[in-house]
């Protein structure tokens, strides 16, 4: 049992190399068209809270936003691929400006239930999108 008994263990090729572009690239697409799917459905459905949980006359604007936020997403989803980064991107920042104009229609400030959201947001969009279009989101969630 000396070093020479000692052998190297067999190469493994790893499922996804780094350097298979195809696959990296089809995994993106995947994700940034579901994320979209995501947050037209996250949109739906905050729609559908604040409609039936607020009296007529405060929901009309909040409703409209989420309504038109949520159809905008699951239209976006159907884009050629060379333009979802900028269509999440533009998604992901009419939610944020949508869940802070809420909030001050509401008269619900800082207290908002969906204020939290806007850190994950931000990673959501560079994890999919790139750096700097999540350093640019998060500049739009800091002013609002």
């Amino acid at each position: 049992m000396g070093p020479d008994s000692i052998t190297e263990p067999p190469r493994m090729r790893p499922a996804w190399a780094p350097g298979d572009a195809g696959t990296s690239t089809r995994v993106l697409l995947r994700m940034r068209r579901g994320y979209l799917w995501v947050c037209a459905g996250a949109c739906a459905l905050a729609a559908a809270l604040l409609g039936f949980t607020l009296d007529s006359a405060t929901r009309a604007l909040p409703v409209a936003i989420f309504v038109l936020l949520a159809g905008g997403s699951a239209a976006a989803s159907r884009l050629p691929a060379a333009r979802l980064s900028a269509a999440l991107t533009l998604a992901l920042t009419g939610v944020t400006l949508g869940l802070a104009a809420a909030a001050l229609w509401l008269g619900w400030g800082l207290a908002a239930p969906g204020l939290p959201i806007y850190g994950l947001l931000v990673c959501v969009l560079c994890g999919a999108a790139g750096w700097r279009a999540g350093a640019a989101l998060a500049v739009v969630a800091t002013g609002a």
